[in-house]
Parts: structure tokens; C-alpha cells; sequence
């Protein structure tokens, strides 16, 4: 995340990392839509409008700098507080294109391994319990289950390696 802040139903930044106003400039900002491009204005005002609680909002704009230029940002927007506008809070995390690329790749990576290390056992079946970290590898034979491994997956992934 480039930066973070913390919008009203207004568009006024409430709060923000040091990152974001470092960015916008303290003394320019006055509200996201007089610093984001004109044709960035309508999405802006759907997003804000259709946030709710259970539904983030996801939004490509582009954002003036402290010198008047404009950058191009992906923003999440969460809804911290719902009600009218002058009590609804609207939580905005900035990425650059050059920062997502980054954690794509990062993911990317451990796919790979994963996949790697689950190739070298051929045609055997795990499962993956989340809440324990737990995994098992068995093999099916007719009606019954041959296990070969089940247990800490973090123990499994060392001994492969």
C-alpha cells in the first residue's frame, strides 16, 4: 500500500498516513474529488454511494501530486461507519501500479513452490485445513483411504525441501 486514509461523506480526508499527505500536499488537499481528475469525479461518487459493509469498492483514478500532477492509483475503499453523510467514514487504500505488479509477483512465486512441491507426488489427493495449518495426503484405494502424510504443513514443507 502506497498510502491510507480515511474519508467522510463529504470526500474530506479526516485522517491519513504521513505517505498521503506527503503526496497530495497539506496545504492543496481540500476533498478527494477537487484533486482527482474530472473524468475520475463519477466513479468516485458510485463507489462512495455503493459501499456498504459486507461490499468493498474498487476504483482506478487518478490523483493530483503536491506539484499539480497527476498520478494513476488503484483504490479499495471499505466503509468503516454507515449512516448519513455526515456521520458515514469511507476507508481508502492507494496502490500504484508498480506496488500491486510487485505483490502479484510475490504471490506468484509461492504458487510455484506449492505447485513444485504438490507435483512431486503425483496422483495423490490432500486436503488443507485452514484453522489447524494441518495437511494430509492419501492415496484411494477401492473404499478406503491410504494415508501417507497427515499432519503440520509447515514440518511437511521442510522435510520436502
Amino acid at each position: 500500500m502506497m498510502f491510507n486514509a480515511v474519508f467522510d461523506g463529504y470526500y474530506n480526508a479526516i485522517t491519513g498516513t504521513a505517505e498521503f499527505f506527503s503526496f497530495i500536499g497539506v496545504k492543496n488537499f481540500t476533498s478527494l474529488l477537487k484533486n482527482s481528475h474530472e473524468d475520475d469525479i463519477v466513479e468516485i461518487k458510485n463507489a462512495f454511494e455503493t459501499i456498504s459493509e459486507d461490499k468493498n469498492a474498487y476504483l482506478s483514478i487518478r490523483l493530483k501530486n503536491y506539484e499539480g500532477l497527476f498520478e494513476c492509483f488503484f483504490v479499495e475503499l471499505r466503509l468503516i461507519i454507515d449512516g448519513d453523510i455526515d456521520k458515514k467514514r469511507v476507508n481508502a487504500d492507494f496502490y500504484t501500479a508498480d506496488e500491486l505488479m510487485c505483490s502479484l509477483s510475490k504471490r506468484d512465486l509461492i504458487v510455484k513452490e506449492y505447485r513444485t512441491l504438490l507435483d512431486i507426488l503425483g496422483e495423490i489427493y490432500f486436503e488443507y485445513s485452514l484453522t489447524f495449518k494441518t495437511i494430509r495426503f492419501y492415496w484411494i484405494n477401492k473404499n478406503q483411504n491410504i494415508d501417507i502424510y497427515n499432519g503440520n504443513f509447515s514440518d511437511w514443507k521442510e522435510y520436502m525441501f
